[in-house]
């Protein structure tokens, strides 16, 4: 009976609010998979056509690097100190921001992942529809 309790407990606790064990952290590789999966979206595909519409070969290959670059730098900046502290995002803009300015760090992040499952879901949908115009239903 206690096992069951203390796995619905350990199921339910998602570590939000204090630093993950080291026996619950995921390994490199884990983590590299799920980033991975961010550059394999639609919304890559219709940048990339964008960028081969309006740049030359070098002028495309220049924006991606400097683009890429600077996301990098960015994103293993905040993810590497995630990773040493063990923290969300909001907790780890605690120090910085206070407890009432990590809420609105909070709300930025929740809102713009909502646009981008949105961009994401809005793509999809113009796809499927481009690809069935013609079937009837």
């Amino acid at each position: 009976m206690t096992t069951n309790i203390q796995t619905h407990h350990t199921a339910q606790h998602d570590n939000a609010t204090e630093r993950v064990p080291e026996n619950q952290k995921k390994g490199f590789f884990d983590v590299a998979i799920v980033a991975a999966g961010f550059c394999i979206a639609m919304s890559g595909l219709f940048t990339g056509a964008s960028i081969a519409v309006g740049l030359d070969l070098k002028q495309a290959i220049i924006a991606s690097f400097i683009g890429n670059t600077i996301l990098s730098i960015y994103g293993g900046a905040v993810g590497a100190a995630g990773a040493k502290e063990g923290v969300a995002t909001p907790m780890l803009a605690r120090p910085g921001f206070g407890r009432q300015g990590s809420k609105i760090v909070s709300l930025v992040l929740a809102l713009s992942m909502l646009g981008w499952f949105s961009v994401q879901v809005g793509f999809f949908g113009d796809t499927i529809n481009a690809m069935f115009l013609t079937v009837d239903f």
